[in-house]
């Protein structure tokens, strides 16, 4: 996977004195810095969408979060989540996955990096030394005294700019002695270097998002490869990192029964099933808005070719009998490996649920 390198640095100017900032600018001194007031004035291009996109990922704003750092999650409609947390350090992302909900999200791509780190790392540590609901589940048996979950990669890829950020030090030494909150760091990376030898004692997850090879190289763009994905996941095992497995958004297309059956063969033959924190599954979906983007930038997305109906939390997704024929093919090659591995849906109706996971 080639590295993230902007092409043009928009810097703000409260920004500039901060650590992080300076850090960056000169792991980039041969890249222009443009200064401006604030990023949440740096209005879209007017170009047609896919320059526009492709124009935008490639540049980078370094800036100054205001207001929640770390947000409670609300946004599942269809189990709940007490005690879990995102991490907001930094907003869109150079990645370019076709169905990104950060399309119909944010006002532009630019991939923005906050800098403010010292607020983020304090505002965790608030919430961590606070009262919470300890009888909340634990995540996964994997995490018995867990009761608190931090995930980084909602708004943004966990690793994606950690070759310029070494964020991942500060974050995973953070909650290294914290038996009873998790750190969970999603990406489709396979940028690892940073996380090698750090003192994580166990209480960090690294997560990747995982799609046959065909979805990567013709949805995923600028990801790493499948292939790049699994080797990472297996090094950082073999540096005791827990590893989850996301399969999420599953992606109907003409071959996927290979695809994904090949994926899991893969995955499951190269991985230590007993460092595999836990697995979940989703289908792809869509807002409205996404929907419109998807048909605008591809005429023939796969993302779009099987039955897709609109749900009642307006999200567009396959067919009920599609999901649940695609669920079970995959739930099956997944037990075929792992017969007692426990799995959850993602943004899935409870009926659907209840049929699969019984």
């Amino acid at each position: 996977m080639k590295l993230f390198h902007p092409e043009i640095i928009f810097l703000e100017r409260r920004a500039r004195d901060y650590p992080m900032t300076q850090e960056m600018l000169a792991r980039l001194p041969d890249i222009p810095v443009k200064e401006i007031d604030s990023y949440q004035n740096l209005a879209a291009q007017e170009l047609g969408l896919n320059r526009r996109i492709a124009t935008e990922k490639r540049s980078l704003i370094l800036a100054v979060k205001d207001g929640e750092l770390v947000k409670q999650v609300e946004r599942d409609l269809f189990r709940a989540t007490p005690n879990e947390y995102y991490i907001i350090h930094s907003h869109g992302c150079p990645f370019d996955c076709e169905y990104c909900f950060l399309y119909d999200y944010l006002e532009h791509q630019r991939p923005t990096i906050f800098v403010n780190l010292p607020e983020l790392l304090r505002r965790i540590e608030e919430i961590i030394a606070a009262p919470y609901d300890d009888a909340a589940p634990p995540m996964s048996a994997s995490h018995p005294d867990a009761r608190l979950f931090f995930h980084a990669g909602e708004f943004s890829d966990a690793l994606a700019y950690d070759h310029l950020t070494n964020l991942s030090q500060p974050l995973v030494e953070l909650f290294a002695p914290h038996k009873h909150a998790r750190l969970e760091m999603r990406t489709k990376s396979d940028y690892v270097e940073n996380l090698i030898g750090l003192n994580h004692n166990g209480q960090t997850v690294i997560s990747w998002t995982f799609n046959p090879e065909e979805i990567a190289e013709r949805i995923e763009h600028q990801t790493a490869s499948l292939s790049e994905r699994v080797r990472a996941a297996r090094r950082v095992q073999n540096a005791g990192y827990w590893v989850g497995l996301r399969f999420d958004p599953i992606v109907w297309y003409p071959d996927w029964q290979t695809g994904y059956r090949e994926m899991i063969d893969k995955i499951f033959t190269t991985l230590d099933l007993q460092k595999t924190s836990d697995i979940s599954l989703g289908m792809f979906r869509a807002t409205p808005g996404l929907r419109r983007v998807i048909q605008h930038r591809v005429r023939q997305s796969w993302l779009l070719a099987g039955e897709v109906v609109q749900c009642e939390d307006k999200k567009y997704r396959y067919f009920k009998p599609i999901r649940l024929e695609m669920y079970r093919a995959i739930l099956g090659w997944i037990r075929a490996y792992a017969p007692q591995v426990h799995v959850e849906l993602c943004m899935e109706a409870p009926e659907v649920e209840a049929r699969l996971l019984r």
